[in-house]
């Protein structure tokens, strides 16, 4: 609901995002600082919640893992599977609140570690331990198995540390560290901060910065040759190969793609919980019961509800969070202009100068305005309303012959400026680079076909990962039903020999 609301910055959107959002009927724009942030209120309680639960949840089966059952230790693995794939659902809502507040980043980044350790190790146990019957001791089915192990065991642990590891680098993208909101794929901002921290100092650090200004120019070299290679349409083997990680980046910095890898997770884990629960012969009507045990997580449950309501009786949270940051930082207001109020034309623009750098440096963007950068467009307030009005998306109804084409109507175009920052001046965020070369963009004119052969190869490719997920779960669990039903058998046939068996008689001597 965040990312059809617009309720996530728009430097988060990416051109596929905005294409598939106007296929399905999203016609609000995106905004630089939304308004409507009640999401990041009850999605930042409801991922706390879930991270500490989930770690209770294991932590907990850990310290009774002793006394703990097969049936138990599984359906323990699997609640915690679930409340990390709930918490990891959240963070992408959450990325612009850790960009502001980069301790409770570190600090939710080790958490999450810890998380994914003790997941990995649970889910594995959990594997190798599949073929056992439910009602054994764990550790009793973990070192004297009764029937043989799953076959490829090797191979199944090996593909649920990959599938994890995966997983939790689409949700670590959400919580790092640098300015910028977009993902890209050959983003080396975490490796140059550490470089810069090793070579900080004296004649290191000039040679660090020599090296970076010739990396930087050297990156746009090559951009500007495999321009120049498309422009000229070449084979097919040469142009797929430099198009595909074009594509590539495109989707994995898509919000879309990312939400969608959160979402197909908590699928695999409310499947694989339901199929624990109701179809390995257990009994669960004591867990219908009304004790202690049922009621407590139902009345937890409560404070995610306390909090929606919370959320829902406030309206403008970016209003609230300014005159928060006023009571506390008066001087900021006094920061924001760099040139005076200027003559008295000039004052109503000078409140919205403020709001605009207050909300910037709340945000993170650094960038400052003043009225001296405005001036020259206020000077001829005509030309931004006209050059505004020929910028704008046609939302009103299906785009045809003559109708204005935005970003949204086009694939994978650059985005335009919208009225509002004609007006106010901003310039745009992404580099003067990048919307000059736009590789797919010349890709797309020059060598459409290939281009789209791409595109289709990679969702193909996409979704045969999440149909081979799915398949691998389902094949893991079919032996241990097959287990199941055998030992239940066992157990009605050892009842019927019991039930038959000739009484003995003993006499007195």
């Amino acid at each position: 609901m965040a990312v059809l609301k617009r309720g996530i910055p728009k430097q988060q959107y990416m051109r596929v995002d905005e294409k598939v959002l106007h296929w399905i009927g999203v016609r609000k724009p995106a905004n630089e600082s939304p308004s409507n942030l009640g999401y990041q209120s009850l999605l930042l309680a409801l991922s706390d919640q879930m991270l500490a639960v989930g770690l209770c949840y294991l932590i907990a089966m850990y310290a009774q893992v002793c006394k703990v059952s097969l049936y138990s230790f599984y359906i323990g693995a699997q609640l915690g599977y679930l409340s990390s794939s709930v918490h990891l659902c959240t963070l992408l809502v959450l990325k612009s609140y850790f960009r502001r507040h980069p301790k409770q980043a570190l600090l939710r980044g080790g958490l999450m570690m810890l998380f994914l350790g003790l997941l990995v190790a649970t889910l594995i146990l959990e594997f190798i331990t599949l073929s056992e019957p439910r009602d054994r001791l764990f550790l009793c089915g973990l070192q004297y198995p009764r029937l043989p192990r799953l076959e490829s065991m090797g191979v199944r642990c090996f593909s649920i540390a990959v599938m994890l590891a995966f997983v939790y680098w689409n949700a670590f993208r959400s919580i790092k560290l640098d300015n910028s909101l977009r993902y890209e794929l050959e983003n080396k901002t975490s490796k140059n901060m550490i470089l810069q921290w090793i070579y900080s100092g004296g004649q290191r650090e000039v040679d660090f910065r020599k090296y970076l200004e010739y990396k930087e120019k050297d990156n746009r070299q090559r951009i500007r040759k495999k321009a120049a290679t498309l422009e000229q349409s070449p084979g097919f083997w040469k142009t797929f190969t430099t198009v595909t990680p074009l594509i590539v980046a495109e989707m994995a910095a898509s919000v879309l793609f990312e939400l969608l890898v959160a979402i197909f997770s908590f699928s695999i884990a409310l499947y694989t919980l339901v199929i624990g629960v109701f179809y390995q012969g257990a009994d669960v009507k004591p867990l219908l019961t009304a004790s202690f045990g049922q009621i407590m997580p139902m009345l937890l449950l409560m404070v995610i509800a306390l909090t929606a309501v919370e959320v829902g009786t406030i309206k403008n949270f970016r209003r609230i969070e300014i005159e928060v940051e006023i009571k506390k930082h008066p001087a900021l207001l006094h920061n924001t202009t760099r040139g005076g109020f200027g003559p008295e034309r000039n004052g109503a623009l000078s409140s919205r100068v403020q709001s605009l750098n207050l909300q910037n440096s709340m945000m993170g963007v650094t960038e400052d305005f003043s009225l001296q950068n405005l001036a020259p467009t206020y000077e001829t307030s005509f030309l931004p309303i006209a050059a505004a009005s020929h910028s704008q998306p046609d939302l009103s109804g299906t785009a045809g012959f003559g109708a204005r084409v935005d970003s949204m109507t086009r694939w994978m175009t650059p985005r335009r400026r919208t009225t509002i920052e004609l007006e106010e001046g901003i310039r745009s965020i992404l580099p003067a680079a990048e919307s000059t070369l736009d590789l797919l963009d010349i890709a797309l004119r020059s060598a459409k076909g290939i281009t789209y052969a791409a595109i289709c190869l990679v969702l193909f490719l996409l979704a045969g990962y999440f149909v081979a997920c799915f398949l691998f779960y389902q094949r893991a669990r079919r032996p241990q039903n097959e287990n199941s039903k055998a030992s239940e058998a066992n157990t009605h046939m050892m009842q019927a020999m019991h039930q038959f068996q000739p009484a003995v008689t003993s006499y007195p001597r």
